[in-house]
């Protein structure tokens, strides 16, 4: 009777049927380093082309920002350029001969090298 239980302890054990390979924990670090980088490498090799375009969008968008800013700077200068020259304009046509001889004088007492 022992010999039979035995066997039948030997036969319906709970062993899984499952072994772990020889040095499958040592080796475990270097199997999953190599694992993951093949991983995001993958990953990047899928979004590359996504990030090389929306850069090249992006740099497009600011340089045409620039352009667009520049024009609007160069606007603006040139109406208060045209803005303070008519205000020059409208001073002089105001003032009478005397004061304008006496403002001629004036500047030109500042910028002689005397």
């Amino acid at each position: 009777m022992d010999k039979e239980k035995t066997t039948l302890i030997d036969q319906y054990s709970k062993k899984s049927g499952f072994e772990v390979p020889e040095n499958y924990f040592e080796d475990f670090a270097s199997q999953f380093e190599q694992q993951h980088l093949s991983t995001t490498r993958v990953v990047w090799n899928r979004w590359r082309s996504w990030v090389y375009a929306a850069a090249v969008f992006t740099g497009i968008f600011l340089v045409g920002f620039g352009f667009v800013y520049m024009q609007d700077t160069i606007e603006e200068k040139n109406m208060e350029y045209l803005a303070s020259d008519l205000y020059i304009d409208t001073v002089i046509q105001e003032l009478s001969e005397e004061e304008l001889i006496e403002v001629i004088l004036a500047n030109n007492d500042l910028y002689s090298n005397d």
